[in-house]
């Protein structure tokens, strides 16, 4: 055991020699614009610019807000190896009033719109916090780390902000988190942001999934009334960007079983499993649009104890409420399918359940578009842009980087905590509006100094790929694989749920169109014995066929839209589609082809059927299907019209022992009564707006 301490001791030694000579020959090699913060123009990786650490966000303006995390380190939490208490009090006392208003002052100096502040004392020191947020900070909300705990903790988190800009709408306190919903002054646009410090034992994987799980389910509770709502996750959560804890909150779920972080494992249950997933979708600002380049250029290091080797453990993440929100409301007033029925019908009732619901989310997305429509543009912001990032170390300064690995705090060298401020600030742009992109010169200028700082690295004797992550990637084309902002998903996965959407909007388009032609057969025109959407083998004419027909009537695949008896003499056949203007008739030679047969069979069944029966076939059979077809815009194209023109005159028709018996319409009365139906087509066809919407 000790041979390993030694062998990995050893390891990191080289490490960070490696660093150092790395950063020596950057400085010496690299002309003064092209360093890191070196220039005039500070680098931009994917349309963020990266800003020197702890150095200020510009003012903001309506609709935009910057943010900043930082952990003050408690001076009851420094100086806990004291073993004699009195020495301990008096250091404590002495960290507070030295160490602790430095801490606060590199805070305060980012000018961040909020500050989330861990291991903030307050209790017995609220008049000695407000005093140490003054006088650009004046209003701010504290909670005990541990709310549950008999004795009184004044260790805590804290979220400070600035009056002149927001107002405190509400406060929610609980075990290692508090939320604090913000509503901005000038737009009535409200934020909700939580402010975390997860479990710091190595081996607590459960405790911190399970506190961020209870955060995601208090954050959504506040969203259900605001589907644009911006959602803030901040803090110190005690594990880096590739832990489980991080990943339930891009992802949105976590496996059950045993779960790995770093050298521990636990076992989750399936049911916990279950509970913590959620449809909200977070996104780190430094993997803005998944730019894995950009942590490795802001933020490769946020916290660095003295004795350990240095981590990124704060994190900063962002998302808005949207639509799958309204999936779990109203997924309690939807029928779901009966486990004790047959497998087939159960999959049948789950499909309507996600049919009935894709409805009402559209219909309540019309809804909310429609009333946002005269609503003022900071109103209805739709879509959130990173515009810049805190960096929290400058690779580019041998002696900065010294220091960190070294161990924080260092109030010598301007490090008055052992964690480094991190944020972000935020801006708000029309969702049918790209995002402004910077210039090429500019983007290359960070992403290449990033990608050298890696190369120089491998270069070095005891450094291996492992420890300094995946390598960076410089865009140049969209890759389909690539995963896009705020969602985890990959490109392919957005195609197929826009394919599948597309797809469903096209079968409720359908059947809105049967379900009006049916009707108008049935009350308007007197048809009989109509049969919907059934395939061959279930016509009731058909029971009775011939052994060179069974193939054909056997095909599930075969079933006619409607079937129907016109006129109590003639068996027709209906087919219903909607496609697009130039390919009207291309899809109705397709859709008389597919039944061209159907009518000599029906005539043999029915004499078989008689036959038998020993009954006179009185019964006549249409000599093809009969297509109702309207265009992408709703439409009815002249075959259609002559289509419902002879669906009127057969339902006028009466056959008697083959006399007509004098009761036909005239023509005239045909026409309008055809032409009266297709303007009712297209009045529904636009009252529900039945286009596709890609």
């Amino acid at each position: 055991m000790i041979h390993v301490y030694v062998y990995y001791g050893y390891l990191h030694l080289l490490v960070i020699c490696s660093i150092l000579r790395v950063c020596s020959c950057l400085t010496q090699s690299l002309s003064p614009p092209a360093r890191v913060f070196g220039g005039d123009i500070n680098p931009i990786v994917g349309g963020v610019q990266v800003l020197p650490p702890c150095s200020p966000f510009r003012a903001t303006q309506a609709n935009e807000l910057s943010v900043v995390s930082m952990n003050v380190l408690a001076p009851s939490y420094h100086y806990l190896s004291i073993a004699n208490e009195e020495e301990r009090l008096a250091a404590i006392i002495q960290d507070r009033h030295n160490r602790l208003p430095l801490a606060f002052a590199q805070a305060k100096n980012t000018n961040a719109d909020v500050l989330c502040l861990q291991e903030v004392e307050g209790e017995t020191q609220q008049e000695y916090l407000r005093s140490l947020l003054l006088p650009e900070y004046d209003c701010h909300v504290w909670s005990p780390l541990n709310k549950s705990k008999k004795y009184a903790d004044i260790v805590g988190l804290c979220v400070a902000w600035k009056s002149q800009k927001h107002k405190l709408v509400h406060s929610e306190n609980y075990n290692r988190g508090m939320i604090v919903q913000l509503q901005e002054i000038e737009t009535s646009r409200t934020i909700s942001i939580a402010n975390l410090h997860l479990h710091a034992r190595a081996s607590a994987i459960e405790r911190r999934l399970k506190t961020m799980a209870t955060t995601i389910h208090k954050l959504q509770q506040l969203s259900s009334n605001d589907m644009m709502m911006m959602m803030l996750i901040a803090g110190d959560f005690n594990c880096d960007h590739h832990s489980i804890t991080h990943k339930l909150l891009t992802t949105g779920r976590v496996s059950h079983g045993t779960l790995r972080d770093r050298n521990y494992k636990t076992r989750l249950s399936k049911d916990a499993a279950k509970t913590m997933k959620h449809s909200l979708q977070f996104q780190s600002v430094y993997d803005h649009n998944d730019n894995k380049l950009l942590r490795q250029l802001a933020a490769p290091i946020t916290v660095s104890l003295t004795g350990r080797k240095p981590a990124c453990m704060d994190h900063l993440l962002f998302s808005t409420a949207t639509e799958p929100i309204m999936a779990q409301q109203h997924s309690s007033s939807i029928l779901l399918p009966d486990k004790r029925k047959a497998k087939r019908l159960a999959r049948r009732q789950k499909g309507k359940a996600k049919e009935t619901l894709r409805l009402v989310q559209q219909q309540e997305e019309e809804q909310r578009s429609q009333e946002n429509d005269d609503a003022p543009d900071h109103n209805n912001p739709n879509q959130i842009r990173v515009e810049s990032v805190l960096a929290t170390v400058n690779v580019a300064n041998e002696k900065v980087v010294q220091t960190i690995l070294d161990g924080l705090p260092n109030v010598e060298q301007g490090f008055p905590s052992d964690h480094l401020p991190i944020g972000a600030l935020f801006t708000t742009v029309p969702r049918q509006q790209s995002t402004t992109t910077p210039s090429d010169t500019e983007q290359q200028n960070g992403m290449e100094i990033a990608k050298e700082n890696r190369n120089l690295l491998l270069q070095q004797p005891g450094v291996k790929p492992a420890v300094l992550g995946p390598p960076p990637i410089i865009p140049q084309q969209q890759d389909h694989h690539r995963r896009h902002g705020g969602g985890g998903l990959s490109a392919n996965a957005r195609r197929r749920r826009q394919a599948h959407a597309i797809s469903v909007q096209v079968r409720h388009r359908h059947n809105v169109i049967l379900g009006q032609v049916a009707e108008w057969l049935s009350s308007t025109l007197q048809a009989t014995q109509l049969i919907r959407d059934k395939p061959l083998y279930e016509w009731k004419w058909l029971v009775h066929h011939s052994a060179n027909t069974k193939s054909q009537i056997k095909n599930k695949l075969r079933a006619p839209d409607l079937c129907c008896i016109l006129g109590n003499a003639t068996l027709v056949i209906v087919e219903v589609t909607v496609g697009k203007a130039n390919k009207m008739g291309q899809l109705r030679r397709q859709k008389q082809a597919k039944y061209q047969d159907l009518a000599a069979i029906l005539r043999q069944a029915i004499i078989i059927h008689d036959e038998q029966q020993q009954q006179q076939a009185d019964l006549q059979v249409a000599d093809r299907a009969l297509v109702v077809i309207l265009d992408d815009d709703g439409n009815v194209p002249e075959e259609t019209m002559e289509d419902l023109q002879l669906l009127v005159q057969l339902s006028k028709k009466r056959n008697t022992d083959g006399v007509n018996d004098g009761t036909e319409d005239s023509n005239a009365d045909m026409d309008d009564e055809a032409v009266k139906f297709a303007k009712h087509l297209q009045q529904v066809f636009s009252e529900r707006d039945l286009r596709i919407v890609q």
